[in-house]
């Protein structure tokens, strides 16, 4: 089951799932969970694909101006435009009750150009240059307990997007801070389970919107306005002392081309 909280004064709040059982006609609900750590998704929808996978999408509101979710908002109205939906997801439930989700499969077809494939050593303090990136990309990425990555997104390297693994717990952090150079912008930080020890992630970027996954099945999906006009790049980054091992893959993702099937007219006899 899943819920769209809403709260009366500060609107849109967050997703949550509940799994569960059928008993005598009757919903047994587990623990809830959250359904996406970051900031900006909401009203998720299920699709039962034919091939029999649950695919899931979401809208994802503007973190501008606006004091509160579909409050007034002037960078709104000077752009003309606002929200947007989540790519498709495919959700599955383990044995234990959890809601896992990844890119639907069809994503990957979306990839064209393969921009990055780098893997080595870095250190604290001295960010390794990856390579460009177009600003509709699909990366993946090995982090170690105190690796990272930062997208960079203007010449002076004054704005940009971090993610960071807590090696403490294991999370991953993802930071947009220092994201816009324009103070309307929201900013603030968000925290992605994931185990302890090298963690598989997944960051699928398209131009205002980043989604994370790990390779558990965690989400994490928040917008962010790079206003800098430079050339995106990728940094990977590291804390502590010690070199951190790192390995990173890249590519831009081709536009969505939609097809409409329509029903052959009926011909005359």
């Amino acid at each position: 089951m899943l819920v769209s909280a809403w709260d009366p004064h500060e609107g849109a709040l967050c997703t949550a799932a509940w799994s569960g059982r059928e008993s005598g006609g009757t919903f047994v609900a587990g623990a809830p969970q959250r359904l996406d750590h970051g900031p900006d998704f909401y009203a998720p929808a299920l699709l039962h694909s034919p091939d029999g996978r649950w695919l899931l999408w979401a809208w994802l509101w503007e973190a501008r101006d606006e004091v509160r979710v579909g409050a007034p908002s002037a960078w709104t109205d000077e752009v003309g435009w606002a929200g947007m939906l989540s790519l498709p997801r495919q959700v599955t439930i383990d044995n234990d009750g959890a809601l896992l989700q990844r890119p639907a499969q069809e994503v990957e077809r979306l990839r064209r150009d393969r921009r990055i494939r780098a893997a080595g050593e870095v250190r604290a303090g001295r960010p390794v240059e990856l390579g460009e990136i177009g600003p509709a990309c699909d990366i993946t990425a090995r982090l170690d307990a105190a690796g990272g990555l930062r997208l960079v997104t203007d010449a002076a390297g004054s704005e940009y997007l971090d993610l960071v693994r807590d090696p403490m717990t294991g999370e991953v952090v993802v930071d947009r801070s220092r994201a816009s150079l324009d103070p309307r912008a929201k900013g603030g930080s968000w925290r992605l389970p994931a185990r302890l020890g090298p963690v598989d992630i997944r960051v699928v970027l398209d131009h205002s919107v980043a989604e994370v996954f790990t390779a558990e099945g965690q989400a994490l999906t928040l917008r962010l306005y790079p206003v800098g006009g430079a050339t995106w790049r990728l940094q990977a980054t590291a804390s502590g002392a010690a070199p951190v091992p790192y390995a990173v893959e890249a590519w831009d993702l081709r536009g969505l081309q939609v097809h409409e099937r329509r029903p052959e007219p009926e011909r005359a006899s």
